[in-house]
């Protein structure tokens, strides 16, 4: 299994926290990175490593996250002034399951997203 980067969990967050203009449009990924940059070249370089990435996301705050599997970079905008921009498209046609039902299944010995943490 290869190395997994930190799982990327995006979703419409608080309106006192950063904005940022993430969505997800049918099997595309747009998602803004972090305002100080970074985590941006960890992302453009992670393929060419070996890591891997995957998505967990949520329409709303404080609403559970849905695993969908593993996606891969398009495209990437870097930017001084504001966050960096980045396409990504899922992997799989069909998302599987819920993040609470991934993790039911890592207690039991069942886990198919890889490791939950950078590794390496």
């Amino acid at each position: 299994m290869a190395p997994t980067v930190a799982p990327t969990a995006v979703g419409q967050e608080q309106a006192s926290l950063t904005q940022y203009k993430d969505y997800l449009d049918g099997q595309v990924l747009h998602w803004e990175g972090e305002k100080k940059h970074r985590s941006d070249l960890r992302i453009v370089n992670a393929q060419a490593r070996g890591f891997q990435i995957h998505l967990f996301y949520r329409e709303i705050h404080h609403s559970l996250f849905k695993y969908y599997g593993q996606i891969s970079l398009v495209s990437s905008a870097f930017s001084l002034d504001a966050p960096s921009s980045f396409v990504f498209t899922l992997n799989q046609s069909e998302t599987t399951t819920t993040l609470l039902d991934e993790l039911n299944a890592c207690k039991l010995g069942f886990c198919s997203f890889g490791a939950p943490f950078p590794i390496g």
